[in-house]
């Protein structure tokens, strides 16, 4: 039993001895007298104190005496205590026996005790230590009385090892030693004290590893090593020690085991605990590394100063390669840890030859083999177990040899392997964990040829017995333990006899074999042993593990889980990937690479390696779509089995398979699709499911990590061969786990005299590094010499991907590795390439880098071949192209269709020799008539792998053929094609191509249901022999065409854009309509354009000047041919209003119209143009009655294309300034001719049609003839329809003409008589020339509008003319006065308040006013005569005192609404007389004169302005009377009015406002402004203008009851009353009742004021002293108003505030 006890109440001193004297027997055992002594030995026996590091060795003494010479026998124990178990105070070295007497029996077996050793800390800090002697017997043999002869001495050392910090100065601790022996409880036998002391304790410091000498790192192939590391110490104590040993080549290196085992004297303590540490604290091999946990431990020679050694060896071993030299297998890095700074060390192992085999002298091994069981079922495994005894000192290499074919002669075993599974500690060299697992030291036969192999030789290396432990410590330390593994194939033997055999040096050894008995088993046939399935994906460090860049390499994995006892049928698993779209032939993920990843330890018969080998019978790939890209693998896995009965972990049951895709760029941006995987094996047929990849534009290329390596593969000159292929190879090395763009590569001929080799392609070699698997999307620009030849190509390699996980640097040798991909440059040299020339390749650019360095390759001149034939050509392979879902016969052509014919070349079939061979293609037309039809293009759709250097971008040779109008032959030379055999067995890969595009146009010479053909021929090597055909074609109505097809990779219908969607402008505007119509790839269909404007309310909206086919795409514009001969298509315009000469629709027919896909074939799309149809129209607005501002009218084209109706429009908004106005040209002939007398005919015609700039249409649209009564209306013709006329039959005929659109034009003929009667005297009055002028105008109005700011509808545009007829009559000039015998009101003015009838005697006169109303053309007297009359002169006279006129205008007019001003500013310059001279006499009713500006402006300060007329003329009628032309006044405005509000009192908000209201400078309407407050006492006093609602402000009320105060006034229209509650910002209308109610309260409840009228005249002191009386005298000018400085006056003046 272990003691336990806390404290020892017993006197202290340094050694205390008990002895028993006397024991009691046990049963049937002699007496015994025991006798025990316990001490301390050297320093530490004469002192007490100890401090951290100092060491006590002890020495116990047992003496078991002979009784009386009889023999003594006792059962026999020690326990020895380090003192506080908890904390650990010092560490017991492992207890020795140091003596034993000669009396004793069994003397090895009492110096080889069970010691067990305890650490209550679970580290190196051993506290406790029990040593189990079991019976010993003192027989006396020796010397029986001597007591000597009688002992058995132990001894052991104690260190002190905990930190000064964790122990107080002073404490005490005791050693304590016990024994237990005749079957009694254990017994104190004394104890050790010791004062543990601070002073000079001692203190941490830095480990240092050493080195080790590197010839014992010269280790050969296949055997193990020793790395016997030396860790320094030159300080006392370290907490936490742990060491690591890594390896950091687990490729090369096997790392086994680590032992403490031999030290200097500072750490001898440690090495005796070597076994514990090594069972206790030492981990097994974990991620390639050891670690030894020590815990705390001292240097226990510290304060003697030295420096002390722990030595830990490390045992691994190089595994075997097939190199015959020396290389670095690797290193390991040694690791220590603790309170002091980590320590590192790396030793580099060098791998020499491997040792030859040699005989072996000495022991051998010793063998026993053992069966799992005597019975095994088909396809089970079966396992024999050998157990190896390695006796002392051997060291041999060693080969195991498995054996299933003992006794059939058909494979029915299958040998697995051999697994390792112990080796005792003397065989640590030897773990399993370290064991030699590659492939290479496998080599698995057949003895019958067969796939199955059941021969097995494992060659393991070399096996060494270290002797690290003696047997004492465990039997199996020189015991090696391996499984030798078979499984049993399909057969039908019922006894199998698997053999082991194993050769040591040179010494071949049979160890046996067994019979186990076949039977037949269940598969599969329960839920424990059905193996599950699971897909995962590799991390690709997103959320979103489906998400991929296309064109990206992914992993996913594929796990099979086995279960223990499992025993499944041969095993086939299927992965494929899926089309882009049904379809299309082109996959949407490749598959690059499937790997077996991982085979669990309880599946040995699965060899990893061969499923991985290159061109692995058990891995195979296939493609369904493209030959380049795998996009179906097969795994066949055979019978598997899973050998063990239990399985603690599922891992140990599993495969794991990883498969490497890559998302194809053409699955395109935002596309997802799956990769599927089944399995099959009997009974089950299983669909395990799918992976999901998402595909993402990849914006820009990753960087390439790591630097790529490119080089030669033959860095010497090569010869080249003319008329024939010359191959150039190059190495790529891509960097470990990169991944980028490789572009740029230049291939280039240079150093060339002739310039005639070809750079046919450039390309990656299907031989691909196993790190680099994934097929490229090659593609290359060719650049041609002035001969023509494609002496360059620009190459983009694509995306290339290194799956290879451990990021590395590239093997820099210049050698093919699992890395490398090879470059293939083709070049054609012909007869005339020079005799030497260099390849350089140059610019190569991974992405994120430099271009990589220029490669230089030399090639001098060889065989030269001749231009040969094909062996075997079949015969062209003519059809259509077929379009999907195509309801019409193929060989039917349509009208304006194009037919696509298709020639399949094959040129030859397995053929494993290269040929080269000019090539030519003719095309043809037969018909029954020329003008049949034409082509259009020829091109390659596609060519073999093994075809190449033809002139790709060929272009064809179009000629007439015979056709007066198309091109119907056409030639399409190739150069010269060369065939290689990349693929020779595969006919795609043999195949040739080559498209020819024929349009049968609209207008074809062939009649409907008669027949044309295609002729296609091919020569070769100029040899054209029987390689043609021919292809028959029926014409058809494009009327009859119903189909509508569509490809299923463009699946989009039709699509029509406009450019701009929205656009604004005015009236009559020239707007551009552009269209852009898509028509789907490889889509037919008969196509119908329409465009048109919408109308509203039964009127053009807007009118369509043209239509036109701008431009259509490669694919779709063959019909552009005819179309630009411009008799071939018609355009057909109408009006959707009838009666409207606007034409709003366009409509074309185009026939049949095919997209041919063209660039899409010869992979040269464009998005933006090839499929597109640019279509334009011209229009502009019309002025309709809708066409308000803003509001929207549509334009649209709509393309019906076989049926299916697709629009889209244009919003086309109106834009107003209110400016449009009808500009009219006007034109008139005349039709006779001469001089005119009385009685004579004028004919004569007035042609009018809308100006350019005309933006109104023209409404009410009249033509007005002013007849003389002495000239009257005789008929006339119009071209207008509806034209009708009216006349008084004396003066004038009106002509109606309804509105005239901006297209109408017409004309009006007329037939004038010259009277005879008396009024023909009048014609004497009037001219003193010989000329009679008849005037005549076209006047039009445009529509109401909601915007009337500048021209109102009312207004009426006049183009006057005068017919000037000569006459044969004498004038005489008598004109009289007309003003006299008018009546005053006939006389009006624009100035409210002044009489206009005193022009004719005192002047009427315009008074104090600014001159800027004058300029604006707002002063004017008008005479109103009414009846039509002739004026023939103005005199006018500015009295005395009146301000002096400087210019004037004159206005007339026939209705008294429209003026016509007279654009000259007649200048009276200050005259008080002046004569206006007029031009011609006018014939009018209303008569305007403006003054436009006086002399002195300043003089309307003071004066007055007017004039007195003197009108002559004569009055031409007198049917209008004096009431129907004087006006009547309706409105109650009084211009010029002041009002000033109250001043300030009780409940009044606003006092002393000023209120003023005034005519606008053009007096059309009235504007009042607002000083608030009345603060004019500054010269910038503000002053408000009001809203334009109001006119005359008239009344202010402020109602003191209920507090409330309002403005009153009158609208614009003088009649309606309005009010203001805010100081005139806002007014509301209201009645005369209320405006009456309000006057009542004035004076009562009410404080008022009213208005006063600013006279026009001199003097307005009356406004001055209302205003004085509110506010006080104004003495500075305010913006506005001002008074005169004279005499106070006020006056205004609005034009410059």
């Amino acid at each position: 039993m272990k003691l336990q006890f806390k404290q020892w109440n017993v006197l202290m001193i340094t050694v205390i001895i008990m002895t028993v004297g006397l024991v009691i027997p046990s049963i049937n055992a002699a007496s015994a007298n025991v006798t025990i002594d316990y001490v301390k030995q050297g320093n530490c026996n004469s002192s007490i104190l100890v401090r951290v590091g100092d060491y006590c060795d002890y020495v116990v003494t047992i003496t078991i005496p002979t009784s009386g010479g009889s023999t003594a026998s006792t059962d026999l124990s020690v326990e020895i205590i380090m003192p506080d178990n908890d904390t650990a105070v010092m560490q017991l070295s492992k207890p020795q026996v140091t003596y034993v007497g000669g009396n004793f029996i069994n003397t090895q077996n009492i110096y080889d005790p069970t010691i067990t050793m305890t650490s209550a800390t679970n580290t190196s800090q051993f506290n406790d230590a029990r040593i189990d002697f079991g019976m010993v017997v003192n027989n006396g043999l020796s010397a029986p009385t001597n007591n000597t002869q009688s002992t058995i001495q132990i001894g052991f050392r104690s260190v002190v090892i905990s930190s000064p910090a964790n122990q107080a100065n002073g404490s005490q601790y005791w050693v304590t030693v016990g024994i237990e022996y005749n079957n009694v409880s254990e017994i104190w036998i004394g104890q050790a004290l010791f004062i543990f002391s601070n002073s000079s304790s001692g203190g941490t410091g830095p480990f240092i590893i050493g080195t080790i000498n590197s010839s014992s790192l010269q280790i050969p192939q296949g055997s193990p090593f020793a790395l016997k590391i030396p860790i320094n110490y030159n300080a006392t104590y370290a907490s936490n020690f742990v060491f690591t040993i890594t390896n950091d080549n687990p490729s090369q290196l096997g790392l086994c085991s680590a032992y403490v085992q031999t030290s200097t004297d500072g750490f001898y303590h440690l090495t005796t605990l070597g076994y514990e540490i090594s069972t206790s604290l030492t981990t097994a091999l974990t991620n390639n590394q050891i670690t030894i946990t020590l815990g705390q431990i001292v240097n226990s020679q510290s304060y003697s100063g030295s420096t002390s050694i722990l030595y830990i060896t490390v045992y691994g071993r190089v595994f075997k390669t097939d190199s015959t030299s020396s290389f670095s297998a690797g290193t390991m890095t040694a690791r220590v840890t603790s309170s002091s700074p980590t320590a590192t060390q790396t030793y580099t192992i060098y791998a020499t030859p491997t040792a030859a085999s040699f005989s072996l002298n000495g022991s051998l091994p010793t063998f026993s083999i053992a069966q799992q069981s005597v019975s095994v079922g088909i396809y089970q495994s079966l396992k024999m177990t050998i157990s190896m005894v390695i006796p002392s000192g051997f060291v041999a290499p060693i080969v195991i040899e498995l054996n299933g074919a003992a006794n059939s002669s058909t494979p029915a075993l299958k040998a697995c392997s051999v697994v390792f599974q112990s080796a005792g500690e003397n065989m640590g060299s030897s773990n399993p964990q370290c064991a030699d697992t590659s492939f290479s030291r496998n080599t698995y036969s057949s003895s019958v040829n067969s796939t199955i192999y059941d021969q097995l030789s494992y060659d393991y290396g070399v096996i060494q017995n270290t002797g690290v432990r003696s047997t004492v410590y465990a039997d199996a330390v020189n015991t090696l333990v391996f499984d030798a593994i078979f499984q049993v194939m399909n057969t039908s033997e019922t006894i199998i006899w698997p053999t082991v055999a194993m050769t040591l040096g040179n010494n071949t050894i049979w160890l046996g074999n067994a019979a186990f008995n076949v039977s037949t088993i269940s598969y599969n046939n329960s839920v424990a042993t059905q193996p599950t399935f699971s897909l995962s994906y590799d991390n690709n460090a997103t959320t979103n593990q489906s998400a991929t860049k296309l064109g990206y390499t992914r992993l996913f994995y594929y796990d099979i889980y086995t279960q223990p006892n499992g025993v499944y049928t041969p095993m086939t698993v299927r992965i494929t990937t899926n089309e882009t779209s049904p379809g299309s032939g082109q996959p949407a993920a490749s598959i690059c690479l499937v790997k077996v990843l991982y085979v669990g330890a309880n599946l040995p018969c699965v060899i990893q390696t061969y499923y991985n080998q290159d061109q692995s019978p058990y891995i195979t790939y296939s493609s369904r779509y493209n030959q380049r890209k795998n996009d179906t693998a097969y795994i066949q896995f055979g019978p598997l089995c899973n050998y063990q009965t239990t399985q603690t972990d599922s891992n140990l049951g599993r495969i794991r398979v990883g498969v490497y895709v890559k998302v194809e760029a053409a699955l395109g941006d935002g596309q997802s699709t799956y990769v599927s995987l089944d399995v099959y094996y009997t009974p089950s047929n299983l669909w395990i499911g799918q992976v999901l990849f998402s595909g993402s534009q990849l914006v820009s290329p990753p960087n390439v990590y790591g630097t790529p390596l490119m080089f030669a593969l033959n860095s010497t000159t090569q010869s080249f061969t003319r008329n024939g292929l010359t191959i150039a190879n190059y190495g790529l090395k891509i960097p470990s786990a990169s991944y980028g763009m490789y572009s740029s590569l230049s291939s280039a001929i240079a150093n060339e005299a002739n310039q005639q080799t070809s750079v046919c392609r450039v390309d990656i070699s299907s031989r691909r590094g196993s790190n680099v698997p994934c097929s490229n999307d090659v593609s290359s620009v060719f650049s041609y010499n002035s001969n023509g030849v494609p002496s360059s190509a620009t190459t983009n390699l694509g995306l290339i991907c290194s799956i290879n996980s451990n990021a590395s640097a590239i093997n820099s040798s210049l050698s093919v590795d699992a890395d490398t991909v090879i470059v293939q440059v083709f070049l054609l040299a012909t007869t005339q390439t020079g005799s030497t020339f260099d390849l350089q390749l140059s610019n190569l650019v991974p992405s994120g880098q430099s271009a990589l360095a220029t490669i230089t390759s030399s090639f001098t001149s060889g065989s030269a071949n001749a231009f040969g034939n094909p062996l075997v050509i079949n015969p062209l392979n003519v059809s259509t192209y077929q379009q999907l879902n195509d309801t019409n016969n193929g060989s039917n052509v349509f009208l304006g269709q194009d037919v696509s014919i298709r020639t399949q070349f094959i040129l030859a079939q397995n053929l494993t020799t290269q040929q080269c061979y000019p090539i030519t293609f003719q095309f043809g037309i037969t018909a029954a008539s020329i003008d049949a039809a034409y082509f259009t293009t020829a091109f390659i759709v596609s060519a073999g792998d093994n075809l190449m250097c033809m002139n790709s971008k060929a272009m064809p040779s179009l000629t007439s053929g015979g056709s007066t109008l198309y091109n119907a032959s056409m030639y399409l030379g190739l150069g010269t094609l060369c065939y290689y055999p990349i693929d020779p067995t595969n006919q795609t890969a043999n195949t040739l191509i080559v498209q020819a595009n024929l349009r049968v146009p609209v207008t074809t010479t062939v009649a409907v249901d008669s027949q044309l053909s295609v002729t296609v021929s091919a020569s070769i090597n100029n040899n054209q022999s029987s390689i043609n055909t021919s292809y028959p074609l029926i014409v058809k109505n494009y009327t009859g065409y119903t189909g509508f097809i569509l490809f299923s990779n463009d699946t989009s219908n039709v699509v029509l854009a406009a450019s701009n969607s929205t656009v604004q402008n005015g009236i009559r505007q020239s707007v551009t309509y552009d269209f852009k119509v898509y028509l789907p790839t490889y889509s037919q269909g008969r196509l119908q354009l329409l465009i048109a404007s919408t109308p509203v309310n039964n009127s053009v909206t807007v009118n369509i000047l043209s239509a036109t086919i701008l431009s259509a795409g490669i694919n779709v514009g063959s019909f552009m041919y005819e179309y630009a001969l411009g008799n071939k298509y018609q355009w057909t315009y109408s009006s959707s209003i009838a009666g409207s000469s606007y034409q709003d629709t366009a409509k074309l027919d185009l026939g049949v119209v095919t997209n041919t896909g063209i660039s899409t074939i010869q992979s040269n799309f464009s998005n933006a143009t090839d499929n597109f149809i640019v279509v334009r129209a011209m229009g502009y607005l019309t002025d309709s009655p809708a066409a308000e501002e803003n509001y929207v009218f549509s334009v649209s084209l709509t393309a019906t294309y076989a049926g299916s109706n697709r629009t889209q429009a244009y919003s086309h908004a109106v834009s107003r300034n209110g400016t449009e106005l009808p500009v009219m040209i006007v034109n008139r002939t005349d039709l006779t001719s001469g001089t005119y007398g009385i009685g004579s005919i004028y004919s004569g015609k007035i042609q009018y049609s809308h100006a350019n700039n005309s933006n109104a249409e023209c409404i009410n649209a009249q033509i007005i003839i002013y007849l003389p009564t002495w000239i009257s209306f005789q008929s006339y013709n119009s071209t207008t329809s509806g034209t009708n006329y009216n006349t008084d039959n004396s003066s004038y005929v009106i002509f109606n003409l309804g509105t005239l659109l901006f297209n109408d034009m017409g004309s009006l003929t007329f037939t004038l008589n010259i009277g005879t009667s008396s009024q023909m005297n009048l014609v004497y009055q009037r001219y003193n020339p010989s000329v009679i002028s008849i005037p005549h105008e076209f006047l039009c109005m445009k529509r109401a509008r909601a915007n009337v700011a500048y021209y109102p509808a009312s207004k009426i545009f006049v183009f006057p003319d005068i017919i000037s007829l000569s006459t044969s009559m004498i004038s005489v000039s008598s004109y009289p006065a007309l003003l006299g015998g008018l009546d005053s009101c006939q006389f009006t003015s624009s100035v409210r308040g002044t009489d206009a009838s005193l022009v004719r005697s005192t002047g009427w006169q315009t008074g104090f006013r600014s001159n800027q109303w004058m300029l604006s053309g707002g002063t004017y007297m008008q005479i109103n005569f009414g009846n039509l009359t002739l004026v023939n002169s103005i005199q006018l006279t500015v009295p005395a005192g009146f301000a002096s006129i400087l210019t004037i205008q004159v206005g007339y007019s026939w209705d008294g609404v429209s003026f016509a001003v007279d654009s000259t500013k007649y200048p009276v310059n200050g005259s008080s007389s002046y004569s206006v001279p007029l031009p011609s006499s006018l014939l009018i009713r209303y008569l305007r004169i403006y003054i436009i500006d006086v002399v002195q402006p300043s003089d309307l300060l003071t004066k007055t302005t007017g004039f007195i007329l003197n009108v002559t003329g004569i009055v031409n009628s007198t049917n209008v009377t004096v009431s129907s032309v004087c006006p009547t006044v309706s409105n109650a405005l009084q211009p010029r009015t002041v009002l000033v509000a109250p001043a300030s009192q009780t409940g009044l908000t606003y006092y002393n406002d000023v209120y003023v209201c005034d005519e606008t400078t053009t007096r059309t309407s009235y504007l009042c402004h607002v000083l608030f407050n009345g603060d004019a006492t500054a010269a910038t006093a503000k002053w408000t203008a009001l809203n334009s609602t109001v006119a005359n402000i008239n009344l202010f009320v402020f109602d003191t009851n209920e507090q409330i105060q309002s403005l009153y006034g009158f609208a614009q229209d003088g009649v309606s009353i309005i009010r203001s509650d805010d100081r005139g910002l806002t007014w509301a209308v209201t009645d005369q009742t209320e405006y009456t109610n309000a006057t009542s309260r004035c004076g009562t409840t009410a404080v008022c004021k009213t208005s006063d009228t600013y006279a026009l005249t001199y003097g307005a002191s009356n406004a001055m002293t209302l205003m004085q009386a509110g506010l006080g005298p104004w003495t500075a000018s305010v913006r506005g108003l001002w008074t005169q400085s004279s005499s106070g006056v006020l006056a205004f003046d609005w034009f410059e505030y």
